[in-house]
């Protein structure tokens, strides 16, 4: 089975034109570890359960037979203690041919005349050693080509994964045979040509894909990223400059922020691990959708099956604010193009709703659809208005201006 789950364009002028290959050293691998703790963590902790119920399910059995048992292996390990002092007096004869014992003696001073032999000996074996050639560098050796068909080889890779400035660069989020892929492709609008550049492999079925153009722990950055949204409640932060890469350059979640705590209690991570609870810090449940804000490159919205919505920091990384502005599960976001403050998102719960994201606790407008929302939309000619697609196939256009009293007496221009 072959499916694309979701898609989002790159402008032109952002990606590298020679994307670098991903380079795995000390730092890298330090990054990753910490990334990956808790996943580790959880792993072990499995394991460790199931042999408790392994051990638990074992000391049900008769009593009768677990004694019989228990002296049948009194038995057992006493004849293998025989038998392994026996091999253990057969291997010391063995041995004694070849005085391993004094192995590490020091070695007797022998003559003038017996010491010439020896050297003449080595000589006879080495011959005349000193007179070979050596090169610090190895491309300095004469003998050596290979690195210059490297050299060809690199170069011809390196134009293979060249982007020209006029190529659209385009982003799907992909499941084949149960593996997830996120892809990017190129369009030669020239040649009329679409191929995948590179992909990279996720950790959990996507579920919706953003452009970023910040890199993320830093001051506003500017960058090449990808923020992917999947099955997972942690967001993937991906550099689409890096070709081959194994982990995300960041992760938005509690996996992340468990990472940056250090080591805790297991008990405790596996407490935490397993609540569910909405919380302001984190996602606990899918992430539906995603919304770069494109005035304030550091911000990043994102809709949760928990039903909340939050607002991402890109610079630190971490959650700035969370809003329960839904009863259900919120699976679409759009940023107003004009107002940057403004974000509209839509839910299962029938609704969808116009925030300013700088105002958490105030009271929102709120419009109301015939069924679950599937998704929202600005219109880019009249920022007005807002387009609403509903799951049994409606499509709906709004005037942000007119604030029904209810959700209920709703009433769409069309």
């Amino acid at each position: 089975m072959s499916m694309i789950t979701a898609t989002t364009w790159v402008p032109r002028g952002y990606a590298a034109a020679y994307p670098t290959k991903y380079v795995f050293d000390e730092d890298e691998y330090a990054r990753i570890s910490k990334l990956a703790k808790l996943e580790l963590d959880d792993a072990k902790e499995g394991l460790e359960d199931a042999k408790d119920a392994l051990n638990k399910n074992n000391g049900t059995a008769d009593g009768k037979q677990t004694e019989s048992g228990a002296s049948k292996m009194d038995e057992d390990a006493k004849d293998d203690d025989e038998k392994s002092e026996k091999g253990a007096e057969e291997d010391d004869e063995d041995l004694k041919e070849y005085d391993m014992e004094h192995y590490d003696d020091e070695p007797e001073k022998v003559d003038e005349d017996e010491d010439d032999e020896q050297e003449e000996g080595v000589n006879s074996i080495f011959g005349n050693i000193k007179s070979l050639a050596y090169y610090k560098d190895q491309n300095e050796d004469p003998y050596i080509k290979l690195p210059e068909a490297g050299d060809a080889s690199d170069d011809e890779e390196r134009e293979e994964l060249q982007i020209m400035p006029t190529d659209n660069m385009v982003l799907a989020a992909r499941i084949e045979d149960e593996v997830a892929h996120l892809e990017a492709y190129v369009y030669e609008d020239s040649a009329d040509n679409l191929y995948v550049h590179h992909d990279v492999m996720l950790p959990a079925v996507p579920l919706c894909v953003e452009w970023l153009s910040t890199k993320p722990n830093t001051a506003s950055e500017r960058g090449n990223f990808a923020a992917v949204g999947t099955m997972d409640p942690d967001i993937e932060l991906w550099d689409l400059d890096i070709v081959d890469c194994m982990y995300p350059t960041a992760v938005l979640g509690q996996n992340a922020q468990a990472g940056a705590e250090g080591p805790t209690e297991p008990v405790t991570k596996k407490k935490k691990r397993k609540s569910k609870k909405a919380n302001s810090a984190y996602h606990v449940d899918s992430v539906l959708s995603l919304a770069a804000n494109r005035q304030h490159q550091n911000l990043l919205a994102s809709a949760s099956a928990d039903k909340t919505v939050k607002l991402w920091d890109l610079n630190t990384c971490t959650a700035a604010h969370s809003y329960n502005h839904h009863t259900d599960k919120v699976c679409a976001l759009a940023w107003h193009p004009t107002q940057s403050a403004v974000l509209l998102s839509g839910s299962y719960d029938r609704t969808v709703v116009a925030a300013d994201m700088r105002a958490p606790e105030a009271k929102v407008p709120r419009w109301g659809v015939e069924s679950d929302v599937e998704q929202v939309r600005w219109d880019p000619h009249n920022d007005s208005n807002f387009y609403v697609s509903t799951e049994n196939g409606v499509l709906h256009c709004f005037d942000a201006r007119q604030l029904p009293s209810s959700p209920e007496e709703s009433k769409a221009l069309w």
